[in-house]
């Protein structure tokens, strides 16, 4: 490989943080560089000065590839800019960072970066997922994201480690995942992500509309159970196409209450908890839906890094465990790359 080849992987979203405009820089002691997936910007709040910036990648060299925005609430420009650590001090975390990462991937108990090839989800090499409603075969894995569109109706779900989650086991379960429209929900809107029982009891269902929204973009919402409508959770912020979006939900499986997050750090950031009446059902996957349901449907969209978890810690990880884990993983990439 030469020093200049790279592997390509996704970008995270996008999303603010304290701002600050310092660049560091430190030697490096290694030739080979790759991206590494699933850095992230959580990373760039918790290393010293990073400022406002998002980590989308990290090399084995050490080098953390962020991205600064220029203070727009919404969409963000992409200057790249670098931070990069010595290798040496970098290797000395790879033992803890292992012991995080197993911690972290034990606690999910589903985590899905749709990193199949390019066809129907049902049926790759590797994947969880099943049909449960609609034409199979039209869930489709595009670039290692999930599309999903409107004029499409197959329904797919993922069985849940350790389930199913009864109302009497007092769970309460968190997904999280980043989206991207490509088309505008049609009509009054539909809901495209859920928990689910192991028929047609579907919880905390996540929805988009233009309704409440100005021309030309959309809203997300959140509704306990079958009554819910698109202004049940809805949150009161306009989005755009062609923009990645973090959405994280919580499901109460002991009351039914269902809350969503846009782009949150932590649970105590601003949240919306749908008003209808819940109905409490026990959960055993999790899935995602095409609708174009009596002319409202949800729209066109990609579905990436879907993590399920009981505590929002699993799904939004801490930023210190985040920076392990990535300067972890760089330096294990690069004692492989130096055999």
């Amino acid at each position: 490989m030469s020093n200049t080849s790279r592997a390509r992987f996704k970008w995270l979203t996008f999303q603010r943080l304290p701002a600050r405009s310092d660049r560091f820089n430190a030697e490096t002691d290694c030739r080979q560089e790759r991206v590494l997936k699933r850095a992230s910007k959580r990373c760039a709040n918790s290393l010293e000065k990073i400022g406002r910036r998002q980590i989308v990648g990290v090399t084995v060299t050490g080098r953390l590839i962020v991205r600064r925005d220029r203070n727009n609430p919404i969409g963000y420009h992409h200057d790249e800019v670098s931070l990069e650590l010595p290798m040496k001090k970098i290797s000395l975390l790879l033992p803890v960072a292992a012991l995080l990462a197993a911690n972290v991937q034990a606690a999910l108990v589903l985590n899905d970066s749709f990193s199949y090839s390019d066809g129907p989800i049902v049926g790759a090499p590797g994947s969880p997922w099943a049909t449960h409603s609609g034409t199979a075969g039209q869930a489709n894995v595009v670039s290692g994201q999930l599309s999903l569109t409107e004029s499409e109706s197959e329904d797919v779900n993922s069985a849940l480690s350790g389930g199913p989650y009864t109302v009497a086991s007092g769970a309460v379960l968190y997904s999280s995942f980043t989206v991207s429209f490509s088309a505008l929900p049609s009509g009054g809107g539909a809901y495209f992500a859920h928990f689910r029982d192991t028929g047609t009891g579907f919880r905390a269902r996540v929805f988009t509309s233009t309704t409440n929204a100005a021309l030309g973009s959309f809203r997300f919402g959140i509704g306990n159970s079958s009554s819910a409508t698109v202004t049940s959770g809805q949150i009161a912020t306009d989005l755009n196409l062609n923009t990645t979006y973090t959405v994280v939900t919580r499901y109460d499986v002991a009351s039914g209450l269902s809350t969503i997050w846009l782009n949150p750090t932590a649970e105590t950031d601003p949240s919306v908890t749908a008003s209808d009446t819940p109905g409490t059902i026990d959960i055993s996957s999790y899935a995602f839906r095409q609708s174009l349901a009596t002319g409202s449907g949800m729209g066109n969209l990609t579905v990436d890094d879907l993590r399920v978890g009981t505590t929002f810690a699993e799904v939004v990880p801490e930023p210190s465990t985040i920076v392990l884990l990535c300067l972890g993983a760089v330096g294990l990439m690069s004692r492989r790359l130096r055999r």
